[in-house]
């Protein structure tokens, strides 16, 4: 895909990897992001923006795809290198790096050692109280977990979008 940093008319290039992917468009404001654009993708609770050479696809917390799922993304040749679990750019597995893990009430299961950190950042402001409001520590949350999910990705490609948003939809369908 190309840059779009900086690019004036992307609004044009957008709407047309959005149609192919077969993503709503939706409007936003323009401002604050890599790319000047006032469009944007939405299926589902998921929200697609571009950034300069790549898309970024989130869901709210929780609220993204089953770690199944992303682990069949991920065994997809496309999906191990254009599908990137987290942004992350080395593209490790979902089982590796960016699973969100939730117990039977889905709350957000948070590592114990992270409890000081945590709390440090809401004496210093960095964030709200209530923004861990609905997490739960444990020692392993991976093996605590009652479900995971993946709730943001970078893609790097139109075939990977198409892929990503094919499965997204196709699981859509079945739940």
């Amino acid at each position: 895909m190309i840059n779009l940093a900086g690019n004036k008319q992307a609004d044009a290039q957008i709407r047309i990897e959005l149609q192919r992917a077969r993503l709503e468009i939706v409007s936003v404001d323009r401002k604050g992001r890599e790319v000047s654009t006032t469009i944007a993708g939405k299926l589902g609770a998921w929200t697609f923006w571009r950034a300069w050479y790549y898309w970024v696809a989130k869901a709210p917390d929780g609220k993204g795809i089953p770690i199944e799922l992303a682990r069949q993304l991920y065994a997809d040749p496309i999906g191990k290198t254009d599908v990137r679990v987290g942004g992350h750019c080395a593209c490790p597995s979902p089982d590796e790096y960016g699973a969100t893990y939730l117990d039977a009430d889905g709350k957000l299961l948070v590592r114990e050692a992270e409890r000081e950190q945590m709390e440090r950042f809401i004496k210093k402001g960095f964030i709200r109280t209530d923004a861990m409001e609905g997490h739960t520590y444990t020692a392993n949350p991976k093996m605590d977990a009652h479900r995971a999910t993946v709730d943001s990705y970078h893609i790097d490609s139109e075939a990977g979008l198409r892929l990503f948003v094919d499965a997204l939809r196709a699981q859509m369908e079945h739940t």
